[in-house]
């Protein structure tokens, strides 16, 4: 199931609720709380931001699938001490399951690159 037919799916829900709101827009002392206009633009900002979103499907494939499949997985972002060991543990698995591909070892190696340059600038930087 993609992520954009889940937030829709939300917003569909809050849409009714605000609904509700908008036919009940005065409290009990005759005060207006929502402003009608206020509401639908906000609600067409929504709409406009889900249609600008990316599908996550696309740009998370292994995320996605994960999590369609309700497997828990872990997410190491690229600026913690121990990404690198990390990427490289699940290169070794994937390698040695022959799972590993051309597009995997790109990717890695982009990484590695990447790392080795950010702890060139860091000792770098320290010597100044």
């Amino acid at each position: 199931m993609q992520t954009n037919s889940l937030l829709r799916k939300a917003l569909v829900q809050q849409m009714t609720a605000l609904s509700f709101i908008r036919d009940k827009q005065y409290d009990s002392y005759g005060r207006c709380f929502v402003s009608v206009d206020d509401l639908d633009k906000w609600i067409q900002l929504i709409l406009t931001a889900l249609d600008s979103e990316p599908d996550f499907e696309k740009v998370y494939p292994r995320a996605m699938k994960l999590m369609t499949e309700n497997k828990p997985f872990l997410v190491v972002a690229e600026d913690e001490s121990y990404y690198m060991r990390v990427y490289n543990l699940i290169r070794d698995n994937e390698t040695a399951k022959e799972t590993w591909t051309l597009e995997d070892e790109e990717h890695y190696q982009d990484a590695q690159r990447e790392a080795n340059l950010k702890a060139f600038m860091r000792t770098y930087m320290q010597k100044m």
